[in-house]
């Protein structure tokens, strides 16, 4: 693997026929202090996260071009950092042309409030995904995108790592496929989202299967200070679960200060062994430039871990991250 990459780089810094080819990347190192709210806290230095991505483009003729990418996330000990625990590589192959944007890819999906527009655009780190919300999680995609000016028209077919193998499918597994058509406006200060997903593969009953998902979300540049919010609806077979989330970030020179709030609301219908309610969390964050590629991060996030938890979780980080 390290001689592939070597050679890999050698070829995106050489001046000939792999001058298309390109190499970005990231590492962040810092410090991090947690109390999980029963009392037992933890602190140290030494959280650290990286990625490196290639990327490559190819003319095909007739206006139409297609782009390889492949992220290799985690390259360090502990893969923490933006968004939290990385779970693998991202790959994908796109066609670009007047037909529109189709991608085909593996990749780690992010959480649409947390890691989407309703965070403003965050340069903090402070999403709640793993704290109110749900975590990150690996899938297999087939994207296609077409533009009508301001306004993209999106379908998704998604397919969840958990449970599957190479060209299973849903084929012996409890994993569920879900179909996405959503639509995006973006121009001038507003970008605004709104999709609908439906899923196969349910449990009747089931508080643990889902049977479709409503979202929507904005976010509106003032000048002087960048919201968005979001929520997002998810009918299980059994019950419903609701998310709700607020980002707002403002620049002052090179100091953004942001700030992030969020909700996860339970409603399990009487489903046994499942408490309802809801718990909520927030996040205080600044984000220092030294540069272009290079700045310093503090961040603070309070949530409350289960609902009625009798004592608030915290973490506090440190960041100095580097891009390239």
């Amino acid at each position: 693997m390290k001689k592939t990459l070597v050679a890999l780089a050698v070829l995106a810094a050489s001046g000939a026929s792999f001058a298309q080819v390109t190499m970005t990347g990231e590492f962040t190192w810092g410090y991090k202090a947690v109390s999980n709210g029963a009392g037992t806290d933890s602190s140290g230095f030494g959280v650290d996260y990286s990625n490196i991505n290639f990327a490559a483009t190819e003319d095909l003729g007739g206006g139409t071009k297609v782009s390889v990418k492949m992220g290799i996330d985690g390259a360090d000990r502990s893969g923490d950092g933006v968004g939290g625990p990385t779970t693998g590589q991202d790959a994908n192959i796109t066609l670009t042309g007047g037909f529109g944007k189709l991608m085909l890819a593996t990749m780690e999906n992010g959480n649409y409030l947390g890691n989407g527009i309703a965070n403003a655009g965050d340069p903090a780190w402070i999403d709640l995904d793993n704290k109110v919300q749900g975590a990150k999680n690996n899938g297999d995609r087939i994207q296609y995108a077409y533009a009508f000016g301001p306004v993209t028209l999106g379908l998704q077919h998604l397919e969840a790592a958990a449970g599957l193998g190479e060209g299973l499918g849903q084929t012996g597994n409890t994993a569920q496929r879900r179909n996405l058509i959503e639509v995006t406006y973006a121009a001038g200060p507003l970008t605004a989202n709104a999709g609908y997903a439906a899923y196969d593969n349910q449990i009747d009953n089931s508080t643990a299967t889902s049977v479709s998902r409503l979202r929507g979300s904005a976010n509106y540049d003032f000048g002087v200070a960048k919201v968005g919010f979001g929520i997002e609806s998810t009918k299980k077979n059994k019950g419903t679960v609701t998310d709700t989330f607020l980002g707002a970030n403002a620049p002052i020179g090179a100091l953004t200060l942001a700030l992030s709030w969020g909700s996860n609301k339970v409603d399990a219908d009487g489903a046994i062994g499942i408490v309802d309610g809801t718990k909520s969390g927030y996040g205080l964050g600044a984000a220092y430039a030294l540069s272009k590629r290079t700045q310093l991060i503090a961040n603070y996030r309070s949530y409350e871990a289960t609902v009625n938890a009798a004592n608030r979780s915290t973490d506090t980080r440190l960041y100095i991250d580097h891009s390239f």
